[in-house]
């Protein structure tokens, strides 16, 4: 298991520091001491094998502009790393990979980290992003939700680091805004980025600190977490470049605020929402009775202190029945909350 107090020393020494690489600008917030957040939800990508309760392989066989999509350029190093790979075949074929937590984790707001070594071949490009399931969806990107690139990166501006944003789909009504810049040694080596995402803002960091910060299209719907190797042009000519050329990734955790001003309060006598079993076993399965509702709605789950562990959408089978799986939850003590019903959920 890795260091999981990495980000916060990682902030420290940037406060600390002089550092002349900073992008800062406005009055919102400028640093995270992660002592006021909890973890609820991270991947260490410890052991050989991706674990597929996390994360799913995305948009296979697609083709995006000059590759395939295949998980054949996804592996394990064994050392703590998942390594996402740009490959051409004999044939000269091109492949990339994407992995993404779309159904089986979805959130709103927090602190999104991971930790990552960039890519050394021209031509791709390499990110770590949100992306809503609804975000084709023209309209107001506080309910359609806002594509959110925590970072890209590519060799042909290898000190160059971008964050962006995206909204209304990506048509004719597409729109989008961000911030690129310079910063020294990111084409070497592991560096951290993270996403702070309030109902109000977005704040990005790279290794500590701040870089930049907007209030524009800011999604206040739950949103997944996307790992991502492109062949798009944007990287520039890639027909001289060596391949396999490698995103590695050392780690995603994602954290919730413990701040108690924010946490939701609940009645002394909760509700009677259906929860079948309410007394499990870490990744056992759970079954919530959505009491005769088919319709698509959000599904919310707590500490019992109130603190948000993680929302999602869900659909009640033809049984009115809704399943959760437990993997990811750690021990304690949970409230759910479906349709204004509450209910109680223990993991041993």
């Amino acid at each position: 298991m890795k260091n999981q107090n990495h980000l916060f020393y990682t902030l420290l020494i940037a406060c600390l520091s002089a550092s002349n690489q900073s992008v800062t600008s406005g009055n919102l917030q400028s640093t995270i001491n992660i002592n006021d957040y909890n973890l609820v939800w991270q991947d260490e990508f410890d052991g050989n094998t991706l674990n597929t309760a996390k994360w799913n392989y995305r948009a296979e066989n697609t083709i995006r502009n000059y590759a395939t999509v295949s998980r054949n350029t996804i592996a394990m190093d064994g050392q703590g790393h998942v390594v996402i790979s740009v490959t051409k075949d004999s044939n000269g074929t091109y492949y990339v990979g994407e992995l993404g937590t779309q159904g089986l984790f979805e959130t709103t707001y927090g602190y999104f980290e991971c930790r990552a070594k960039m890519n050394s071949q021209l031509g791709p490009h390499v990110a770590f992003w949100l992306q809503s399931p609804t975000m084709s969806t023209v309209g107001d990107p506080a309910v359609n939700g806002t594509e959110i690139d925590v970072f890209e990166y590519h060799r042909k501006t290898p000190t160059t680091l971008y964050h962006n944003l995206h909204w209304n789909g990506y048509g004719v009504d597409h729109q989008t805004i961000g911030k690129q810049f310079t910063w020294s040694g990111i084409d070497s080596g592991y560096h951290t980025f993270g996403l702070l995402w309030t109902k109000d803002s977005y704040t990005f960091f790279v290794d500590g600190v701040q870089t930049w910060q907007t209030t524009t299209a800011v999604s206040r719907r739950s949103e997944y977490l996307i790992l991502s190797t492109e062949l798009t042009g944007w990287g520039g000519t890639f027909t001289s470049s060596t391949f396999p050329d490698n995103l590695t990734v050392d780690y995603v955790r994602v954290y919730k605020p413990k701040d108690v001003s924010t946490a939701a309060t609940f009645p002394q006598r909760l509700s009677t929402l259906q929860i079948q079993p309410n007394l499990v076993k870490k990744g056992e399965l759970v079954t919530i009775s959505a009491l005769g509702n088919t319709e698509k709605s959000s599904l919310s789950v707590y500490t019992i202190a109130g603190n948000p562990v993680k929302t999602f959408d869900v659909t009640p089978d033809i049984n009115s029945q809704i399943k959760i799986n437990t993997t990811e939850m750690t021990s304690g003590v949970y409230i759910i909350r479906y349709n204004n019903q509450l209910g109680k959920l223990v993991i041993r």
